[in-house]
């Protein structure tokens, strides 16, 4: 059996779970897969075995803020836990079953991040290395060319900005642009960000910050 991988990101799974681990699909089972992939029926009793598992030894408490563990099926089924503990005793069950192991970068990342008003991201780096702030506009189907023209027009020339390159395909009227993709502007400082949040707030989606690695422990 190959030991899964563990994948360490920076970030917290529905603002709330640090730690991930990756079964095969688990729920739903009999009506997910036709006959000609359809598992043997000792896995399906194994995944069956393992879902009830999960289900009956991390049940929310009434004092828990959240729930202890949730789980998302798709193709696979994703399975997210709140605390370090709860994970560690999953991960010593049906350990044939597990795909991925994923972990937060540090393990008072919540902490951290709790400790802030907006989006923020842990890297190692700032934006395009020295832009500390990203804008993510909302698509508008009624006037978004002419929102990005105004954009392009009044910063595409300030070196305080950079504009990602779906937003100058759209001022070039270059190929398909739509709500399937993202459009940023980095910003150096939070003078800057707040300026273009003068400018073009209402066409704001969201605003993230980067914090540094190397800044957390300062």
């Amino acid at each position: 059996m190959l030991t899964p991988e563990t994948t360490v990101v920076n970030k917290l799974f529905y603002k709330v779970y640090p730690y991930r681990i990756t079964y095969p699909r688990l729920g739903n089972l009999p009506s997910f897969y036709w006959d000609d992939n359809k598992p043997s029926e000792g896995a399906l009793a194994m995944r069956f075995t393992c879902l009830h598992y999960l289900k009956s030894n991390f049940k929310t408490q009434a004092t828990d803020t959240h729930n202890r563990i949730k789980f998302n099926n798709g193709y696979h089924t994703h399975v997210y836990f709140s605390n370090k503990e709860d994970y560690l005793l999953a991960k010593e069950h049906s350990k044939e079953l597990h795909i991925n192991y994923t972990i937060p970068l540090r393990e008072d990342l919540k902490e951290i991040l709790d400790e802030y008003d907006q989006k923020v991201e842990i890297r190692q780096t700032l934006y395009l290395k020295e832009h500390r702030y990203k804008a993510t506009l909302s698509y508008n189907y009624k006037n978004f060319p002419k929102v990005c023209d105004d954009i392009f027009e009044t910063f595409g020339d300030n070196e305080n900005y950079k504009i990602s390159g779906n937003i100058k395909s759209v001022t070039n009227r270059f190929g398909y642009y739509g709500a399937w993709a993202t459009y940023s502007i980095y910003c150096k400082s939070k003078i800057d960000v707040e300026y273009f949040t003068f400018m073009f707030g209402e066409d704001i989606k969201s605003i993230s910050k980067i914090v540094l690695v190397s800044e957390l422990d300062k």
